[in-house]
């Protein structure tokens, strides 16, 4: 871009010209933002020249800095959040209270004002906050702007419910303090699931109970040969066995999540899984996938009422008082 002939309004002819490394500062929404621009420099007088392409960089690059240092939303982002909700750019203008060459003006470019910001955000990052707006203004909004925003929100909701679930999960698992009762690991939902859909897709019909002690049988034999659990999962006493703590909230967690169904036997009593996505094996190292196999080999024809009679003989669980947690110590002397 150097040598370029442009025409110098001092010079008043075409002339060649050169670029120049400067540091520049803009007045964006009423703040000073200093940036390093390129400025095209007149080769004969050294003057600055109008260049539509440099200026605009330039321009944009103080506009980043700007959003950056602010926590302003860019161009795309206002409109991957007004494309979530399924919106024109009049639409959410309407919904926003705002004009609709603003919304055009910021998806291109251009720099919200304090107050519009404050509405993005709050559109990007508080569901709350828009079915309260929605209420107020859904009369404003044409009937197709309106479908498509009712559809959003039901969406959103149920988005918000699978991650509320999910997260009560998560902060219980993280309350006991002592790594000897989650196998020194931190918890892994997502190694959780995919273990989950493992057994369940290797497995027929594979009952609540037995997939308790699957899981079990998979973090102590881990634990015993390597010194760390699988899942980063504690397991409790309960009548019936070892299982995982908070087993009814990981179950509803997977079941707000659509990885699996949970159906009632046909000919008696109890239930067992469904698995409604794909197995991911990238989630398990080779020692983790070797110990899953051997669990599997172990157990696959073991009924549930077996495999808890056998956990009920390993150690922990029989120096475990009823309802507490079980010891990965214990697990150097697993059957």
């Amino acid at each position: 871009m150097n040598n370029e002939i442009f025409y110098c309004e001092d010079c008043k002819d075409d002339v060649s010209t050169y670029i120049e490394d400067r540091e520049e500062t803009f007045n964006v929404r009423g703040e000073d933002i200093t940036i390093n621009s390129q400025v095209r420099v007149c080769e004969h007088h050294h003057h600055d020249i109008y260049d539509e392409v440099l200026d605009s960089k330039n321009i944009e690059m103080a506009f980043e800095k700007f959003r950056w240092e602010n926590d302003y939303l860019n161009p795309m982002e206002i409109k991957e959040t007004r494309e979530k909700y399924g919106l024109s750019q009049r639409g959410f203008a309407s919904l926003l209270g705002v004009g609709s060459a603003s919304i055009a003006r910021y998806e291109t470019g251009a720099v919200p004002t304090k107050s519009h910001h404050t509405l993005l955000k709050n559109m990007r990052d508080n569901h709350g906050f828009v079915k309260d707006l929605y209420e107020i203004n859904a009369n404003k909004l044409k009937r197709l702007d309106k479908q498509r925003m009712e559809e959003r929100l039901d969406h959103e909701d149920a988005q918000s419910i699978i991650e509320e679930t999910i997260q009560l999960y998560l902060k219980k698992t993280q309350i006991e303090t002592d790594p000897i009762y989650n196998g020194y690991i931190k918890f892994n939902f997502d190694k959780l699931m995919n273990l989950i859909i493992y057994f369940s897709k290797n497995i027929g019909m594979l009952s609540k109970t037995k997939l308790m002690k699957l899981l079990f049988y998979t973090d102590f034999r881990h634990f015993k040969e390597t010194g760390l659990s699988v899942t980063g999962l504690s397991y409790k006493k309960l009548p019936y066995g070892p299982v995982p703590n908070h087993h009814f909230l990981m179950l509803d967690s997977l079941l707000e999540k659509e990885a699996i169904d949970i159906v009632p036997f046909d000919s008696y009593e109890g239930e067992y899984i469904v698995p409604l996505i794909e197995l991911n094996m990238d989630a398990f190292d080779k020692d983790e996938l070797n110990i899953i196999h051997s669990v599997v080999t172990d157990f696959k024809y073991t009924n549930a009422q077996n495999i808890s009679d056998h956990s009920h003989e390993e150690e922990g669980y029989k120096q475990a008082e009823l309802n507490d947690l079980i010891s990965y110590e214990y697990a150097e002397i697993l059957k």
